[in-house]
């Protein structure tokens, strides 16, 4: 997917914009050092975010959001949720794949989830002296370590499960793994702004929606497990055992993610303790979503299949009386006939 330099003059365009109207610039220059944005945005040719260097190229980021800040004097206060939005968004900005120049859909999806987990990885740096307690930021760590090795796991069983009939091989199947691994990164985003917020805002009054039972999961778990599609039967490439192997790996990854967030919110403050439970809700909200839909939502789909499938705006009610994909469809098809 190859987007035309166009985009870079409107990017341009947009920065200045926002420079000189929002976030509070200064109007003050150095008549010794009158940088302009062309000086400190190079034009960027490749997918930076196609590296195995993370840690080099976030640190790199980092230099350069801050120097623009600088730069242009912007009203930027890194103890504030106003200061992290202004920092992702000149991220945004900056890191637009729009921006750069890629090879195939998989590499611009690796640019956007490239730039969330960058985003995330700034946000916790920003967070960890708030929370406090250093057994806490451990354990915070290693529940980060756990999310990785579930989507790892989890890629692994879609390839026994799913890909037995070729049908998710190549890029195809890449964007498909790069769409759950960012519904992810956007809610570990979403949870570390909620915890930054209740930490520093002290009007924070928020409460954990709903409870979802861990049960519920257990049952789409095994639904979908059981209910394979008939004609990986019939297929040679098929092994029932790595499918069932690769989902036992998956399926205690994410019990013991769960209990690793249980164990984080025993002993997290109070302040932090509800905006951390929220994001446990989301997880699970999103997890109970992906299993009702079969993981369908992932597949090029018609218009007519996209509206049997629960979307990632669904109320709590829809998620709860959505019986599956499989189910919801042979209705579909059955009005039809009538």
């Amino acid at each position: 997917m190859v987007k035309p330099l166009k985009y870079l003059s409107f990017f341009l365009i947009s920065l200045i914009l926002l420079c000189t109207v929002g976030c509070g610039r200064k109007h003050k220059h150095d008549n010794n050092e009158d940088r302009t944005l062309d000086s400190i945005i190079d034009i960027k040719r490749s997918n930076p975010f196609n590296t195995n260097n993370k840690d080099s190229l976030f640190n790199a980021i980092e230099i350069e959001v801050g120097s623009i800040i600088k730069t242009f004097a912007l009203d930027y206060n890194p103890r504030t949720i106003n200061g992290y939005l202004l920092w992702d968004s000149l991220t945004n900005k900056i890191y637009s794949p729009e921006n750069f120049i890629h090879s195939s859909d998989g590499d611009w999806a690796l640019h956007e989830n490239g730039i969330l987990e960058y985003l995330n990885w700034h946000l916790w740096r920003i967070l960890v002296p708030f929370i406090g307690e250093q057994r806490v930021v451990n354990l915070m760590n290693e529940e980060k370590g756990i999310t990785d090795s579930l989507l790892t796991a989890q890629y692994e069983w879609f390839r026994n499960h799913f890909d037995a009939t070729q049908q998710w091989i190549g890029t195809a199947y890449n964007l498909k793994y790069y769409s759950i691994e960012n519904e992810m990164l956007k809610i570990q985003n979403q949870n570390m702004r909620e915890i930054f917020e209740a930490i520093m805002d002290s009007t924070y009054n928020k409460s954990v929606p709903h409870k979802i039972p861990l049960a519920l999961l257990k049952r789409e778990y095994n639904n979908i497990q059981t209910n394979r599609i008939p004609y990986f039967e019939n297929d040679s490439i098929y092994s029932e055992a790595k499918d069932r192997e690769s989902f036992k790996i998956e399926i205690d990854i994410w019990k013991r993610l769960l209990h690793q967030r249980q164990n984080i919110s025993n002993i997290i403050r109070k302040d932090a303790k509800t905006a951390f439970d929220i994001g446990t809700y989301r997880l699970m909200f999103n997890r109970l979503r992906q299993l009702k839909n079969e993981f369908e939502s992932y597949e090029p789909m018609s218009s007519e299949m996209r509206s049997i499938v629960l979307s990632d705006s669904c109320t709590y009610e829809e998620l709860l009386a959505y019986p599956n994909f499989t189910t919801k469809w042979n209705e579909h098809l059955k009005e039809f006939e009538r």
